[in-house]
């Protein structure tokens, strides 16, 4: 005989219902919240909004390449960086040899290839000098140029100047110093220091500061040494100063370097212009041969006032 199944209470169904009930809601919230995540409802991109790292900035110029900062320049009474082609018309190139000598935009630089001449002593044949063609301050002021140059021979120079005439003018000069034991290679002089001299040549009589003939800074260089020429004038007084640039931490800012001074010359009213220029000299190497040539690059030049 078969059972009848008997109704249940109400007090005995409640249990169920609640326990079905608590399953639908726990459902319907995971769909929910599915399809929140879906973006159905707009909650994926705010999620995304929240949860995505910010952006860090761009990086900024590459140490290795990064330009100092050259305070006073936008009000400095003459500022050169080399980088318009041609040339500021207020330039003029005493002696020129077009194919030693260029102006390179795509590098910012004028470039002078070293060779016989000069206007030290009794010499005149210097070519390719460059000089302004603009007055100087009448007050204190300073003259800078960032320049490189990779010596390869006695002789070798690149120079900063304020120049009047062949007999009259102060040079800030990086060249080959030669040694007292000279040596050569296929007569080619290979031993000389690297020096830095401030000279002044008043009627055709010349005195200079120089560095130190340091073991260091012999012989030819493996690559181009890259450095500042300061010629500071104080009253009646003019001051050399060099410093070194490194190319691979470059300064922020030039006023940062570390200034070497070399000496200081007098000259009561002297009125030079800003000149610049690169040389082998004019002498043979104890008649062995000539010094090579080599490229010389002036960065930029400036004069501004104190």
């Amino acid at each position: 005989m078969t059972e009848e199944r008997k109704p249940q209470s109400w007090w005995q169904t409640v249990p169920g219902a609640l326990t079905a009930a608590a399953g639908t809601i726990t459902a319907v919230t995971g769909l929910i919240v599915a399809l929140n995540q879906s973006g159905l409802f707009g909650g994926k991109e705010e999620a995304h909004k929240e949860s995505a790292p910010k952006a860090k900035p761009e990086p900024g110029p590459s140490p290795k390449t990064a330009s100092p900062v050259i305070p006073g320049a936008a009000k400095a009474p003459f500022f050169e960086d080399f980088s318009g082609n041609p040339l500021n018309p207020r330039w003029k190139i005493l002696n020129h040899n077009p194919s030693k000598t260029a102006i390179q935009p795509e590098k910012g630089t004028l470039l002078i290839v070293t060779e016989s001449g000069s206007i030290a002593g009794t010499a005149t044949n210097l070519k390719n000098q460059y000089v302004l063609d603009l007055s100087l301050p009448k007050g204190n002021y300073e003259v800078i140029a960032k320049a490189s140059l990779q010596i390869q021979s006695t002789h070798n120079s690149i120079s900063l100047g304020l120049y009047k005439d062949d007999d009259n003018f102060l040079e800030l000069i990086y060249w080959g110093s030669p040694s007292t034991d000279t040596k050569f290679s296929d007569g080619v002089d290979n031993d000389f220091y690297r020096t830095v001299s401030f000279v002044k040549e008043e009627l055709g009589r010349r005195a200079a500061f120089s560095t130190e003939k340091r073991p260091d800074a012999r012989g030819p260089r493996k690559e181009p040494w890259h450095f500042l020429l300061k010629i500071e004038r104080n009253g009646n007084e003019y001051t050399g100063y060099f410093a070194r640039f490194p190319t691979d931490r470059p300064p922020q800012n030039i006023d940062q370097l570390r200034w070497y001074k070399l000496g200081t010359h007098a000259w009561v009213d002297f009125d030079g212009k800003l000149s610049l220029w690169a040389r082998n000299g004019n002498s043979t190497i104890h008649g062995k041969g000539r010094p090579r040539e080599v490229a010389a690059e002036f960065d930029f030049v400036l004069f501004r006032e104190k």
